[in-house]
């Protein structure tokens, strides 16, 4: 069973945990999966509000989680290229 969120707030975090729980509890299972999606993470406080790894596991009243963090911080256009070009040794 897996849970999906975008971080928008702590409680929001900890709701996701909670839906979970009662999927794993109505469909009899120990173990479930739990992937947050987070933009810009020290910015947006998923980086003082879980542990610092890209995963690890909780276990909520008996049920086994592995939470999973996807950054989906993205980089403009104009710098990636930027970014390229600095790489390739070209100039701006």
């Amino acid at each position: 069973m897996v849970e999906t969120k975008i971080w928008r707030s702590r409680q929001y975090y900890l709701d996701g945990f909670e839906e979970l729980r009662e999927y794993l509890e109505t469909e009899q299972l120990g173990l479930g999966y739990y992937v947050v999606f987070a933009e810009k993470l020290k910015q947006s406080g998923v980086a003082q509000e879980i542990p610092s790894q890209d995963y690890f596991w909780e276990l909520k009243e008996g049920k086994k989680i592995l939470v999973v963090i996807v950054d989906i911080s993205v980089i403009p256009p104009s710098r990636k290229g930027r970014i390229k070009r600095k790489t390739m040794g070209g100039s701006n």
